[in-house]
């Protein structure tokens, strides 16, 4: 994934505002990337939320009564 950099010492420094809080220095995607990684994000909570946690719930439980925690 290619990153673009914004730093305090390129051409276009004095126009974000650097050495100031939130100067916008820092490594940033293009916004196409951006929203697909979004969507992947939003995706894999959506499957996550579709996960049934009863079972796992009830393994987990019985693992801590036979260690005795």
């Amino acid at each position: 994934m290619k990153t673009i950099k914004f730093t305090c010492n390129g051409n276009s420094s004095p126009a974000y505002n650097c050495n100031k809080p939130g100067d916008n220095s820092g490594e940033y995607v293009r916004k196409e990337i951006a929203d697909e990684m979004r969507f992947l994000i939003i995706d894999l909570q959506a499957a996550m939320r579709a996960v049934n946690v009863v079972p796992i719930v009830k393994q987990v439980d019985e693992l801590r009564e036979r260690l005795g925690i």
